[in-house]
C-alpha cells in the first residue's frame, strides 16, 4: 500500500510515540516540581531565614506543615518525573 501513511502494524512508530509522551510527560513533571519550589518552598524559606534565634513565631507549625506537604508534591512529581524520563529512555 503506498499512500506515503507509516503502516499500523509497524512498532517502531508506536515506541517513538510513546517515547515522546513520556518524555514529554516527564518534563511537565519536573517544571510543575520546580514551579512549586520558586513559589511555595522558596518563600516560606526565606521568611523562616527572617525570624530572630531562638524564636518560633506565632503560626510556625502551621508553615512548617505547609513546607512538609509541598516538600512531599515536590519529591512525588521528582520521582514521578525520573520514573517517566527512565520509560522514555527504555522505549528508545
Amino acid at each position: 500500500m503506498a499512500t506515503g501513511m507509516p503502516d499500523c502494524r509497524d512498532s517502531s512508530a508506536i515506541r517513538i510515540s510513546a517515547t515522546k509522551i513520556f518524555l514529554i510527560a516527564a518534563a511537565v513533571s519536573l517544571v510543575v516540581a520546580l514551579v512549586v519550589t520558586f513559589f511555595g518552598n522558596v518563600p516560606i524559606n526565606v521568611r523562616t531565614g527572617h525570624f530572630p534565634s531562638g524564636e518560633a513565631p506565632e503560626g510556625f507549625i502551621a508553615m512548617r506543615r505547609r513546607w512538609d506537604t509541598l516538600q512531599l508534591v515536590r519529591r512525588s512529581l521528582q520521582l514521578l518525573g525520573f520514573i517517566l524520563v527512565t520509560l522514555g529512555i527504555a522505549l528508545q
